[in-house]
């Protein structure tokens, strides 16, 4: 099991996603939450938001039912993390974790989704890719072709789209210094917006 209270991954989070304003709500691909240090904790911790706009999704469905049984305060979402929000009544996201477990060579058809979903909402798009692991490797720039090679990335740019034009990169929670993550920051021009007036 992956390991997201480890002190590589707090950092990662500090890095790319404690630095955006959430006035609404936040949506993470949550994985397991089961100690101080998981992303529930740490940015209820930085006080970048209140538990009730903390949204985690799960596909999996015993580590749905211990995020439940760990903080029943929250919004916990068992299924798809795409599905779940396109589903939920109510959707109103300032933030969006997408935080991936593959490369962009299998993920890019996915994520292209993201985009137009929450193309009507003050929102940032935070999204973590495996950049090396265990003999692949690649890098931002592919990540970034790859995702260009899709209409729906070409539109989302036509729309105002922004992509930060950095990849904060750190290495994975396995422990064994084999794995790369790569995360990228897109922002809808409405939450642009928000941000200039905070």
């Amino acid at each position: 099991m992956k390991n997201w209270t480890c002190p590589r991954k707090m950092a990662a989070r500090k890095a790319t996603l404690l630095i955006h304003p959430c006035p609404n709500q936040y949506w993470s691909m949550a994985g397991l939450c089961d100690g101080p240090a998981c992303e529930l904790v740490q940015i209820l911790d930085a006080g970048l938001i209140q538990p009730d706009q903390f949204h985690g999704v799960e596909i999996d469905r015993g580590i749905y039912e211990q995020n439940v049984q760990n903080f029943p305060e929250v919004s916990w979402h068992h299924g798809d993390f795409f599905d779940v929000m396109r589903a939920y009544r109510g959707f109103n996201p300032s933030l969006v974790n997408a935080d991936l477990l593959q490369g962009v060579d299998t993920a890019a058809d996915y994520i292209v989704r993201f985009f137009p979903l929450l193309a009507p909402f003050e929102v940032t798009l935070v999204v973590n890719f495996v950049l090396e692991h265990r003999g692949y490797h690649t890098t931002a720039q592919h990540v970034l072709d790859e995702l260009a090679n899709r209409p729906l990335f070409d539109y989302a740019l036509e729309d105002g789209w922004l992509y930060d034009d950095r990849c904060y990169e750190y290495p994975g929670t396995t422990g064994h210094g084999r794995t790369t993550m790569g995360t990228f920051i897109f922002r809808h021009p409405q939450a642009e917006a928000c941000l200039v007036a905070s």
